[in-house]
């Protein structure tokens, strides 16, 4: 009986390799969701801003890729987005009409991939919204912070070779899950590893695990009081006949460290949870097989 459940979770050997397939459309539905007690900033193109505590964004869209050397340009089309927002009070309709409008910013533009050949996502750039003063920019990268959290699930790098050797692997720099919405970077320590946890004739689940304890890029210099801890948990499932995943999802937990002196607010700082499901050819979304 141990025998046989070992070789269940570690004969994925060979099999966990991405195939980013160069003529076939990859269509996938990502929805994430970003909490932020303290709030989050959104403006609008004239004057007003408002205030957020929970926002989400919903995106169905279609991807190519096409391997180039050692990576794949993966352009993602945004078919539709849906951007709401839980406001502070008294800001509810000033927040729902500025991310009505943003919403529309997002739809038909392109997002650009670069995918490592073990399918870690080494840069995102969106396409097809120029910026025309310095206002229209920050709205830009705001929603360019919520579409990486909506693309993390698709973050995850697999083993050399494609075989897990029935071991876990780490994945190497910084995780999308892993990093802070600025546009400052994430600098700090983080280990992220993941393990199969169950193979099928076609599909490999995988399970993820994160911690870290990082700040933004520009503030590394204060010292620990600008750390925060992070911890990331999240599980796919592979279809190793195509080469991508079918469904993934997760999400973060975010607390300050002790010398932070944003501590004694007692609020959290940001977190989020983020899923995606791939529409198969028939336009059904999958979802998670148990």
């Amino acid at each position: 009986m141990w025998m046989w459940l070992w070789a269940s979770v570690a004969l994925a050997d060979g099999n966990l390799v991405w195939k980013w397939p160069n003529e076939t459309q990859v269509r996938y539905h990502l929805e994430t969701v970003v909490d932020a007690p303290q709030g989050r900033v959104w403006l609008a193109e004239i004057n007003e801003v408002a205030r957020a505590t929970r926002q989400m964004l919903v995106l169905d869209v279609t991807c190519r890729g096409m391997l180039s050397g050692k990576r794949y340009r993966v352009e993602c089309v945004m078919d539709e987005a849906v951007l709401r927002g839980r406001a502070v009070p008294g800001e509810e309709a000033l927040l729902k009409s500025i991310m009505e409008a943003q919403q529309g910013r997002l739809k038909g533009t392109v997002v650009t991939l670069s995918v490592g050949e073990n399918g870690r996502i080494r840069s995102l750039d969106m396409q097809g919204s120029g910026a025309s003063n310095a206002r229209v920019a920050q709205i830009m990268e705001n929603l360019r912070q919520m579409v990486r959290r909506a693309f993390s699930p698709l973050d995850v790098q697999l083993p050399k070779r494609g075989d897990d050797k029935g071991k876990k692997w780490s994945q190497k720099g910084t995780p999308m899950v892993m990093e802070l919405m600025t546009n400052q970077g994430t600098s700090g320590g983080v280990v992220m590893k993941h393990q199969v946890s169950k193979v099928a004739e076609s599909m490999v689940w995988i399970e993820t695990t994160g911690r870290g304890t990082v700040a933004e890029g520009a503030m590394m210099e204060a010292g620990t009081s600008t750390m925060i801890h992070l911890t990331a948990k999240g599980r796919s499932q592979f279809n190793t006949a195509l080469g991508v995943l079918d469904w993934s999802a997760v999400e973060t937990q975010a607390s300050f460290s002790a010398s932070n002196l944003a501590s004694f607010s007692g609020m959290k700082p940001a977190s989020h949870s983020s899923w995606a499901g791939r529409v198969d050819e028939a336009g059904i979304r999958l979802e998670p097989v148990p």
